[in-house]
């Protein structure tokens, strides 16, 4: 887990307040969000499995790898 601010934040609370953004500030379509969110848990399991890191631990290299 990373911290933020003085917090503790796991990839799933990233991910979740990035979910509740599209939803709540960007107002996606639902389909719009279903895809957005599938492509970036994949990319987060990725980073976990491949990479032993978490989201807020991402380099650049770790991005072109994956893609």
């Amino acid at each position: 887990m990373m911290t933020r601010g003085g917090e503790t934040v796991s990839d799933n609370e990233i991910l979740h307040s990035f979910e509740e953004y599209l939803k709540n500030q960007k107002k996606v379509s639902d389909n719009t969000l279903l895809s957005y969110m599938r492509d970036v848990n994949r990319f987060q399991s990725y980073i976990s499995l491949n990479c032993g890191r978490e989201l807020l631990r991402v380099s650049g290299e770790d991005i072109e790898e994956y893609v």
